[in-house]
């Protein structure tokens, strides 16, 4: 699932947000992102925690990188946004093939209940993609991840049903 185009739009996308100021935006697109788990983005995502004293990314479950990564959003916004760019540039507009690596953290994310509507429908789209071009193996080996997910996106799209 990499493509020029998706990097691009991304791109495009953390432009648009830049320029509004949207402190959430940034942070699902980063969230996204750092769920991608590419090695060498999630290591300059960590020096910028360290820069913002925010505490070492690997000292921080899951809930308090959250909250770490949404006060990042908010104390460092312009260098969030070029960690953002890079990344989405990095990954060419793709997503690892293993979902094992970002469908628990988006999973996560899904069920919180602070975040806005449209982008997790955004995010459940691109997720539905990428699971798309699985192999039935890698599927199989995900299966637990997958159920949970199936779950979290039925409640998230009924809502946006009755919105409707």
């Amino acid at each position: 699932m990499r493509s020029d185009s998706g990097a691009i739009e991304l791109i495009a996308t953390l432009r648009r947000c830049q320029a509004a100021g949207d402190v959430d935006a940034l942070y699902f697109c980063a969230a996204w992102l750092h769920g991608c788990g590419d090695r060498a983005a999630n290591s300059a995502l960590s020096s910028l925690f360290g820069d913002a004293d925010l505490g070492a990314e690997s000292d921080l479950g899951a809930e308090s990188f959250d909250a770490a990564l949404r006060e990042l959003a908010r104390q460092r916004f312009d260098e969030l946004v070029q960690w953002c760019i890079d990344t989405a540039r990095l990954l060419n507009g793709g997503v690892p093939a293993d979902p094992s690596v970002w469908l628990p953290g988006l999973t996560y994310a899904l069920r919180r209940d602070d975040f806005q509507l449209n982008a997790g429908i955004h995010r459940v789209a691109l997720a539905d993609m990428a699971l798309l071009t699985c192999s039935d193996a890698v599927l199989s080996r995900n299966a637990a991840h997958i159920r949970a997910y199936q779950t979290v996106r039925t409640a998230l799209l009924g809502r946006a049903a009755a919105l409707n």
